[in-house]
């Protein structure tokens, strides 16, 4: 089977090559960044992730050394070879799900779930681009490794603030130049002109007359999409020394002949390291300008945890302070405007030996909340290697935090009070439970697990069948959903509830790649949300549903408060 997806990505090598790289670089570049402003041919809707598919097909072309000679345009020769080259990738992408890696016969309701699972988590693996915001990766590079300042400062000659600053900066410069780029649209002629060009119903020298009234900045346009997502370094000199512009330079950015080692679809992608391609002596371009901050923070990791001692003590950070400090601010946050809300970190409870992360408790309602930085590994091919490696990294996070959460949430419904320990020892609080309407269990992990974690209901273990579901999320979705309530309900904690309540219901009968699907489907269909949440019919969610708060991001309403190094 290896050699057939070998075969086969040759072949799409082979294909693709024929077109010279500077071109494909920047015709997938534009693609990917402006794929929904507007129409680019068949060859975008046959492909089952328009990031991914985009950036292998582009570092599969720079691992060609065959020299192109077709200028990668918008042309009906052009369109049909990347139609054929995209129809020859999902060939390949079925290839690595092909049923010769499953039992010759599948029987039973057990090992039908074996399936979805291996699939939905293969896909969400190795399709899913990272579904966050920019600030939000930033901040993550900030908290874990601000501490580390100078040791960064050390090994890689440039400081930690100019290496979050010039990413921010090179988002910057993107704006300024998409909006010069895109000044024609403001034109007062252009907007007469473009839909009589577009009815196509004027032709011959009508048609040119036309073109000719047209301002220079359309044309410009035509002829490099792209322009925005180019720079060069001269054009940060004016904010940062030359000599970190070059350092910053040389640590993200690779030569267009540099890539000499990749085929496979599932190989790392060298784009996710070095997200910037030189182009000429002169000029770089960004591929893809949101992974800058996802490789800044990899390098970081890299760079700090050279040795084993090292790496242990950052796993420790990440997994003991960061994400435990973050979740905690974020329900602060979430919390500031109500009365009676009581927070315990870090905390004991009488009779439970192991300590536990978050506790929120006011009269009615208490949330236990514990979170995990477990790493998800990467998926396999057989389905029973496969299922058993998925379901010793879902144990080890999600079923883990949710045995602890259980723990206290026991508790709180079999006592009238509880007594809690923290400070180390030095704080003992009795907290009366007698008039709880209801307990929380909410596992934050540090990563996605996709379907896995959106359904419970395929892999949690509870020990009384009618024991509810916790609520797991991961911690970028979990700070966009609670910034999201902040930002449109007035009672923020009282729909954050409702949410909750409802949300349980959902396992068992729910196929969601992402949690935000499920949280957007809350906030803004609240009727459908409410209406499968009590039928029994299984539910696939609509991916379209997240663009919900892509709207209020980009409309500068859900804001990310960008922390201090």
């Amino acid at each position: 089977m290896k050699n057939n997806i070998e075969d086969k990505s040759v072949r799409l090598r082979e294909q693709i090559s024929i077109f010279t790289k500077d071109s494909f670089v920047f015709f997938f570049t534009d693609f990917i960044r402006n794929h929904p402003l507007r129409e680019m041919g068949t060859f975008g809707k046959k492909m089952k992730s328009k990031l991914k598919d985009s950036l292998y097909l582009i570092a599969l072309r720079l691992s060609s050394d065959h020299i192109g000679k077709l200028e990668l345009v918008l042309s009906d020769k052009c369109l049909k070879i990347l139609e054929d080259a995209v129809d020859l990738l999902n060939e390949i992408l079925r290839e690595y799900l092909d049923h010769n890696n499953y039992p010759d016969f599948i029987d039973g309701m057990e090992e039908r779930i074996k399936v979805v699972i291996h699939e939905a988590t293969f896909r969400t693996y190795f399709q899913n681009g990272k579904l966050n915001y920019r600030e939000q990766e930033l901040n993550h590079a900030r908290r874990m490794f601000r501490p580390h300042k100078k040791k960064i400062q050390d090994r890689l000659g440039i400081s930690l603030n100019d290496l979050v600053s010039i990413c921010e900066f090179s988002e910057e410069l993107f704006h300024k130049k998409w909006n010069d780029s895109h000044e024609f649209l403001h034109n007062k002629e252009f907007q007469e002109i473009a839909p009589l060009l577009a009815d196509g119903s004027i032709k011959g020298e009508a048609f040119e007359e036309l073109l000719s009234k047209l301002p220079d900045s359309f044309f410009d346009f035509v002829e490099g999409p792209h322009f925005s997502s180019t720079f060069q370094p001269s054009d940060f000199y004016e904010r940062f020394l030359k000599t970190d512009i070059d350092i910053f330079c040389s640590l993200f950015a690779m030569e267009l002949d540099e890539v000499n080692d990749f085929l496979f679809y599932s190989q790392k992608n060298p784009l996710e390291d070095k997200p910037i391609i030189k182009i000429s002596k002169k000029e770089y371009i960004h591929v893809y300008q949101k992974q800058l901050p996802t490789a800044l923070y990899n390098l970081l990791y890299r760079t700090l945890g050279k040795t084993e001692s090292e790496r242990n003590k950052l796993n420790l950070r990440r997994g003991k302070v960061v994400i435990e400090n973050q979740v905690f601010n974020l329900f602060k946050s979430f919390f500031k405007k109500s009365k009676e809300y009581r927070f315990f970190q870090n905390y004991y409870i009488d009779g439970i030996h192991n300590e536990k992360d978050l506790l929120i408790i006011s009269r009615y309602y208490a949330f236990v909340i514990e979170c995990k930085a477990s790493k998800m590994r990467e998926p396999l091919r057989d389905m029973d290697k496969a299922y058993n490696r998925i379901k010793d990294d879902f144990n080890a996070c999600i079923q883990k935090g949710y045995n602890q959460c259980r723990e206290v949430e026991s508790i709180c419904w079999e006592s009238n009070k509880i007594e809690i320990v923290n400070d180390n020892g030095r704080n003992k609080v009795e907290v009366k439970t007698d008039k709880l309407i209801d307990v929380f269990s909410i596992v934050v992990t540090l990563e996605r697990f996709g379907p896995i974690q959106t359904n419970l209901g395929y892999l949690l273990k509870r020990d009384i069948e009618s024991d509810p579901y916790p609520w797991s999320v991961c911690l970028d979705d979990l700070e966009t959903f609670l910034r999201s309530l902040m930002l449109l309900k007035n009672n923020r904690v009282r729909e954050f509830i409702n949410f909750l309540t409802l949300r349980e219901d959902l396992n068992e009968k729910l196929l969601a790649q992402d949690e935000l699907d499920v949280c957007a489907m809350y906030l803004e269909r609240r009727n459908q949300f409410e209406s499968v949440a009590s039928q029994h019919d299984f539910i696939l969610t609509d991916p379209a549903l997240q663009n919900f708060f892509d709207k209020l991001y980009f409309d500068k309403r859900l804001k990310f408060p960008q922390e201090s190094v």
